[in-house]
């Protein structure tokens, strides 16, 4: 269950609401979308929502400015500033621009305290868990020890499977799946290199499962 108290963001409503949040002067101004479908649909469905909101459009806000968390079923959004992030609610509320993702309309949050987006994989990591209260990962070594599994769509017969896979081949600590990829912290280094190693001599029709793209450190 991710911790955020109803005093820790503000729903969406209204034009009242729009002004209410643009008092919060954030470096990266963060919504919060609730809602979302549990599984059978993409990352890029999510990015889609806010995609033309964004002056830069690359790699990098892809994956770390657009965090989606399946099994929470909501998403944060952190914009590049405060311009970009009214025009998004402006267009959600005042313009009526539906915020859905197949058939599920999403709620729509602005979050009133600061939250940068991470700018690596071991860093966003950390913070997802700590704020999903799953303990804090342990800081030594954890960027040699983090194993990431790109997946191309959400679904939870995906990640049972995947660390069904993980936890035969090595001993992991603990994983966070997300909806392009699933995070894996391994016991040790070592637990890494086996599972990409032993991934690799699999061919892919072995894991029943076409949406896992592949592992990586």
């Amino acid at each position: 269950m991710f911790i955020f108290n109803s005093e820790d963001y503000l729903t969406i409503r209204g034009k009242d609401d729009i002004e209410k949040a643009a008092g919060h002067s954030f470096l990266f101004p963060t919504i919060m979308l609730t809602g979302l479908p549990l599984e059978n649909y993409k990352h890029e469905d999510v990015a889609k929502l806010v995609w033309d909101y964004f002056p830069k459009q690359n790699l990098e806000s892809l994956y770390y400015n657009v965090t989606v968390l399946p099994l929470q079923r909501r998403a944060f959004v952190h914009f590049p500033d405060w311009t970009s992030c009214g025009k998004f609610l402006r267009d959600h509320i005042t313009n009526a621009v539906p915020v859905k993702i197949s058939n599920c309309m999403l709620s729509v949050h602005f979050i009133l305290e600061q939250m940068n987006p991470e700018s690596s994989e071991e860093k966003m990591y950390k913070t997802l868990m700590k704020l999903s209260n799953a303990g804090v990962p342990e800081e030594e070594s954890l960027e040699e020890r983090l194993l990431c599994v790109e997946i191309s769509e959400t679904s939870v017969d995906v990640f049972k499977a995947v660390m069904e896979i993980v936890a035969s081949i090595a001993t992991f600590v603990n994983f966070l799946p997300l909806a392009n990829r699933i995070c894996v912290e391994m016991a040790d280094s070592s637990g890494v290199t086996q599972v990409v190693e032993k991934y690799n001599t699999y061919s892919p029709n072995s894991f029943k499962m076409s949406t896992v793209k592949h592992f990586e450190t």
